[in-house]
């Protein structure tokens, strides 16, 4: 995969809140480089504790995106993200073949970070003065 096509905006038309509960998401990558999105998403406050007494993040959901359409340079992937309490954590997982990259707000990771959410993009409340 090329990183370096790569490319997700937390705000703007790349992060949007579409109504009170609800964010739509895209993302960027080289055209063809890439056959499969999954989005991570979860509430920056959901833990848990793991069998050895170590605390995670625990995301929600994982879902697939769609790729919704291309340039001559690029593919664009979309999904919409529902959430419970109007905040949102997420990251991207990004399939090529049997390669696997986590895309996150601090760069690339080989398995998702879950011990420290502060790498994943944040949009922090849905106000709904933020609505279109």
């Amino acid at each position: 995969m090329l990183k370096e096509a790569i490319f997700h905006r937390p705000k703007n038309n790349f992060a949007y809140a579409y109504d009170h509960q609800t964010v739509h998401l895209r993302l960027r990558t080289k055209r063809n480089d890439v056959e499969k999105v999954n989005v991570i998403a979860g509430d920056p406050y959901s833990w848990e504790k793991t069998k050895e007494g170590i605390s995670c993040w625990k995301p929600w959901e994982k879902k697939e995106m769609t790729k919704k359409g291309s340039t001559d340079l690029f593919d664009y992937w979309e999904t919409e993200i529902r959430t419970t309490f109007r905040r949102l954590k997420y990251g991207f997982e990004l399939w090529s073949g049997e390669e696997k990259l986590i895309y996150t707000e601090k760069g690339f990771f080989e398995e998702a970070p879950l011990e420290d959410n502060s790498s994943y993009f944040t949009f922090p409340f849905l106000n709904e003065e933020d609505v279109f």
